[in-house]
């Protein structure tokens, strides 16, 4: 293969983000005031994207996360509605369907 200016412009700029990249991670993961975590998780419903690393503020991290114990604005479920919405969402598309109704997503 046939290395010309262009490839060889893109191999180093790859290589000098991965090495900023390892850096930033690093500092994220030392330092106390940062919270690490994966953000996006497949679920298996509708949205499949990789999984991302986040940093953010700790203190505002835990301040935000103590909201969720607020009993007058949030309500603990027992029970996962996705599967009810995704069932019900199905038979409505086949009920449009058989009745020769278009679906626009």
């Amino acid at each position: 293969m046939k290395i010309t200016q262009l490839n060889l412009w893109k191999i180093i700029a790859t290589s000098f983000l991965l090495k900023l990249i390892k850096e930033i991670l690093g500092v994220v993961k030392r330092n106390p005031l940062f919270f690490h975590s994966i953000s996006c998780k497949n679920n298996g419903f509708l949205f499949t994207t990789p999984n991302i690393t986040v940093a953010l503020n700790k203190v505002e991290y835990i301040s935000e996360i103590m909201m969720l114990n607020d009993t007058e604005t949030y309500i603990k479920i027992m029970k996962n509605p996705i599967n009810a919405l995704t069932r019900r969402t199905r038979e409505l598309c086949i009920k449009r369907k058989k009745n020769s109704l278009r679906i626009i997503l």
